[in-house]
């Protein structure tokens, strides 16, 4: 029977102390005729010591723990027991929250194709997911008990051992990438992403090496195609050549003929199968190597030593800019700066500046020559389209579409042309 009840108990219960006194403990709070299972009051009267139990109790809307600790008389006669109750029901909660979510991240460590893994500073896998047993063929205990360093290809154990360094300093490692020794004795290609916490390195990677294999058979591929396109290209032009020279014999016997001017469009025609045939040496290599962060004031540069301007004043203004592009974006700068003094009608001055906008990076190509007129401009990018080959503008479209970027012109005619090159977020950045 209930002695006593101080008043946080009887809040909890509804219960004023006085109607407490005298009734059994289950009633009141189990709303039960019999003490529940692993009751720790009926413990405390079998043996006589302290009991804690956690209860969760329907009736009173929560978890509680509770402790009963023995109340002996004056002789050490047992005479009942004082219970302490406290409300965990919160902290109940928040455990299975807890419980929850590391089931379900468990759950999905397990499953992921990716490969997951949780490492430290000192080399030693902590825990990893079972796709590593499928890329490496190890048993998951194997690898955790060596250092990861002892399964890295030995040429890339410099690089690999300066990303640690940069993880231990708390820095992101991003799309980084090494060989891991197989079971088998090959090595197998891992690209990561790793982030940083504490002595602790949280990795997710991917095995490449088929990508890296396919991405190796197709440059071998073209490489061998561009060879084929040489040489292809060489006895071509030694034919033109060949053909504009008795072009020109022909042009000296029939002068002043009414076949002469026949002459002079057939060379007309060879000269521009020439001038395409020769175009094409120098954007051969679209797509051939991977797109990287190129510097826009070295590509710029780069271009620009191609061409002759000591009559130019050329000012560029896109310095500690990097764009993630194709190689042949210095094409791109060339083509435009080309097609300046080729068309432009006594240019003087060009200039390259960009500026961040809400669209991305915006680099802007101008001069001061005569521009281009209002109705060429729909066509300026279309195949073909031009007064020379007609490939320059289009070529160029294709190389920075490769990456996402895009490139309109919208100067005003008679004030020389603007270019503008939009560069998406995500593929330029801006070095300080």
């Amino acid at each position: 029977h209930i002695l006593r009840v101080n008043r946080a108990m009887s809040a909890s219960i509804g219960i004023p102390s006085e109607e407490a006194i005298g009734k059994r403990c289950y009633e009141i709070m189990h709303n039960s005729s019999t003490p529940p299972l692993h009751c720790p009051h009926a413990m405390l009267l079998a043996d006589g010591c302290e009991h804690t139990e956690e209860i969760h109790e329907d009736n009173l809307g929560g978890d509680f723990l509770v402790t009963t600790s023995p109340l002996h008389d004056a002789d050490g006669n047992l005479i009942g027991s004082v219970h302490i109750a406290r409300d965990v029901t919160e902290r109940r909660k928040i455990e299975r929250a807890l419980l929850q979510k590391t089931e379900e991240l468990d759950q999905y460590f397990s499953t992921s194709l990716d490969l997951f893994c949780i490492a430290d500073i000192e080399g030693y896998f902590r825990r990893l997911n079972p796709q590593w047993e499928k890329a490496l063929g190890y048993p998951l205990a194997e690898l955790v008990e060596k250092r990861f360093l002892d399964f890295v290809h030995p040429d890339d154990l410099p690089g690999t051992l300066a990303a640690i360094a940069d993880l231990s300093a708390q820095n992101e490692v991003l799309n980084f990438t090494n060989r891991y020794r197989h079971r088998n004795g090959t090595y197998r290609w891992i690209e990561w992403r790793s982030f940083p916490k504490g002595d602790r390195i949280f990795a997710a990677a991917r095995d490449i090496t088929d990508r890296r294999e396919m991405e190796e058979a197709l440059k071998a591929a073209l490489t061998k195609l561009n060879m084929l396109s040489s040489i292809t290209r060489h006895d071509i032009l030694n034919q033109v050549t060949a053909l504009r020279t008795f072009l020109e014999l022909s042009r000296q016997d029939l002068k002043g003929t009414s076949y002469a001017a026949f002459v002079e469009k057939e060379d007309q025609a060879a000269e521009a199968i020439q001038r395409q045939i020769e175009f094409t040496r120098y954007y051969q290599d679209i797509g051939v190597n991977a797109p990287d962060w190129q510097d826009m004031e070295t590509a710029i540069r780069e271009a620009s030593s191609q061409l002759s301007l000591e009559t130019i004043d050329l000012q560029v203004a896109v310095g500690g800019t990097e764009v993630f592009a194709d190689p042949l974006i210095v094409k791109v700068f060339f083509n435009l700066m080309e097609n300046s003094l080729r068309h432009g009608g006594g240019v003087t001055r060009l200039s390259f500046t960009s500026r961040e906008t809400k669209a991305g990076l915006i680099i802007t190509y101008r001069d001061d020559g005569a521009g281009i007129p209002a109705e060429d401009k729909a066509n300026l990018f279309r195949k073909g389209f031009g007064k020379h080959t007609g490939l320059g503008l289009f070529l160029s479209l294709d190389i920075l579409a490769i990456t996402g970027i895009g490139i309109t012109e919208n100067g005003e005619p008679g004030n020389g042309v603007q270019f503008e090159i939009t560069v998406p977020e995500g593929a330029y950045r801006i070095i300080a």
